[in-house]
């Protein structure tokens, strides 16, 4: 089909299953990975000779650092669907990330090869926050809004009711033939004299 690229050629033999050194100061950190996903193990146990590799060969091959990023970036994609996979993700997270940042950290390599990440999945996060917010905000001013609206509505209904039992009250009054100012008085006697015929 063509001959290989040098990534190809790389990510060729990174994909072998190397096993870890009884010895590596990693054992610790992954022995629980291997008992939950024997895959991302596998993947771990390679990047930690793979890292050590590529070290060895920067001089030779300047942009191997960028490829070993792309490498565990499209194992990552591939095994935790994307990020989609919240279990593999998580344990992606907290063993190889945390693995790549023991690697670096190593005196012998001194950060020689910083962790790199694909743009889309920075934007992935970036839309994922910003959609949030924007769904908090709009819940917010609807939560707000609808409130403002109630008390309202409420305020509308009180004055009508209000309204209503005035109007009755004065037409009540007219047609008995009495001045609103003294129906209030002659219903005050009417009441007095009511409770003095029941006591």
């Amino acid at each position: 089909s063509g001959t290989k690229s040098l990534q190809e050629i790389f990510f060729d033999k990174w994909n072998n299953v190397v096993p870890l050194d009884e010895y590596s100061p990693y054992q610790t950190l992954l022995n629980g990975l291997m008992t939950k996903n024997n895959e991302l193990y596998k993947i771990a146990c390679s990047l930690t000779v793979n890292y050590m590799n590529a070290h060895l060969m920067q001089d030779k091959i300047p942009n191997i650092c960028t490829f070993l990023n792309e490498w565990l970036n499209s194992k990552k994609y591939e095994h935790t669907d994307n990020g989609n996979n919240y279990k593999n993700n998580e344990l992606w997270e907290t063993h190889i990330e945390v693995l790549w940042i023991n690697l670096e950290k190593d005196t012998d390599r001194n950060y020689w090869c910083k962790r790199s990440f694909p743009s889309s999945s920075i934007a992935n996060v970036l839309t994922t926050t910003f959609t949030v917010l924007a769904f908090i905000i709009i819940i917010s001013l609807l939560i707000y809004k609808y409130t403002n609206i109630r008390s309202s509505l409420h305020n509308y209904v009180n004055k009508k009711i209000r309204l209503k039992h005035n109007l009755q009250g004065y037409i009540s009054n007219r047609l008995l033939g009495r001045a609103p100012e003294y129906s209030d008085m002659h219903e005050g006697h009417n009441r007095i004299h009511l409770s003095y015929h029941s006591a």
